[in-house]
This record gives C-alpha cells, structure tokens and sequence, in this order.
C-alpha cells in the first residue's frame, strides 16, 4: 500500500480516537457503553498499524533500531490509550 493510503488512515484514526475518547470522557465511568471501550481499542489499534506502515514507506527495515521520535510517540500512544 502507498504511503498517502497509510498517512490518510493514521490521520483518520487520530481524529475518531480523539472523537471518541472525548465523547467518553464526558460520561460517568459507571456508564459507558461497551462499544465506546470497544472503538477506541480498534482506532488505538489502527493508529499503530498505520504509523508503522508510514515507517516502513519512509525506509524503517525490520530489525533497526526506531528513530527516537518513533519510540516517543509509541510511548505517548500508550499513555493516552
């Protein structure tokens, strides 16, 4: 797949996880609907496998080391999922 194709799907997964992690926050934690939890697990996850993708497009090889930007926005993902 292209690297727009990637680009256009991290992008798109960033803002529903952030629509949809907003949406969540408003609601009492007791009340959550299991498909909210359920959504930002899949955009969480889709945001993982684009930005690899778009590392892979840009000349990451399996088996280097990640840039260190790489390595801080993984983190970052990991915290705010």
């Amino acid at each position: 797949m292209s690297y727009d194709f990637y680009k256009v799907l991290h992008l798109f997964s960033v803002i529903g996880f952030f629509a949809v992690a907003g949406q969540s926050l408003l609601m009492d934690s007791d009340k959550r609907p299991k498909s909210i939890k359920i959504t930002v697990g899949i955009f969480t996850f889709v945001i993982l496998v684009a930005g690899m993708g778009l590392l892979a497009r840009i000349g990451h090889t399996h088996g280097s080391p990640f840039p260190t930007w790489a390595i801080l926005k993984i983190v970052l993902w990991f915290a705010l999922a």
